[in-house]
């Protein structure tokens, strides 16, 4: 009969091994018996993310630090302001990681101040669509201007000192594939050595219980 301590030793040389894209478990009884199975598990290593990855210079203006507003929040914003003009600065959320209209709102704004007006598009030969404005951190809604998804957001100033601008935060968000395509899964993770270790402990609770069977039948 495996012990308590024996379990969790096992689970954890399971973790270890599964860091491996062939997925595989050990177990060993008290008598020195063992049991190796494997699993294949399709593990993508680029899920993408729900932030944008790029300021595109040629159209923003009037604004400094453009690179604080990239990547997950951390209190440290960019600037847009009104000089000779209205400042904007616009982001680009990644090829093939667009925001995706989908049920509610679907995407964040994340601000510390001033008030701003969102435009959302996908080419940036085209004018931007107006989405909403907002004196705060806000989400907002594609259905409003008829898009299914969106590359590209542009904040743009409109009242205050400045509008600092911290990061976008997709809710829906299309996720790229190894052969350059994209997936769009209802109920996605970006965990999925979670996923693994969840398998190992299945399998481990199975050989447990297969091994309580064959002690009483002894």
């Amino acid at each position: 009969m495996i012990t308590l301590s024996k379990k969790i030793s096992v689970l954890i040389l399971a973790i270890i091994i599964l860091l491996s894209y062939n997925q595989a478990l050990l177990v060993i009884d008290d008598y020195g018996n063992y049991t190796f199975s494997t699993i294949m598990l399709d593990v993508s290593n680029q899920l993408g993310d729900p932030y944008a990855d790029n300021v595109v210079n040629s159209l923003s203006i009037y604004y400094y630090d453009g690179e604080n507003s990239l990547g997950e929040p951390d209190g440290l914003t960019a600037r847009i302001f009104s000089d000779y003009g209205v400042g904007y600065l616009t982001l680009d959320m990644g090829e093939n990681e667009e925001i995706l209209n989908d049920t509610g709102d679907d995407f964040f704004v994340l601000t510390e101040s001033g008030e701003y007006t969102c435009w959302a598009g996908n080419n940036l030969d085209v004018d931007f669509q107006f989405v909403g404005i907002a004196n705060a951190s806000q989400s907002f809604d594609l259905t409003v201007v008829g898009l299914d998804s969106a590359r590209y957001i542009r904040i743009q100033y409109s009242s205050g000192s400045y509008v600092e601008l911290d990061a976008l935060e997709a809710i829906y968000y299309n996720i790229p594939t190894d052969n350059g395509g994209t997936e769009t899964p209802t109920n996605r993770t970006e965990f999925p050595l979670l996923i693994s270790c969840l398998t190992a402990v299945s399998m481990l609770f199975v050989f447990g219980k297969n091994r309580k069977r064959k002690d009483k039948n002894r």
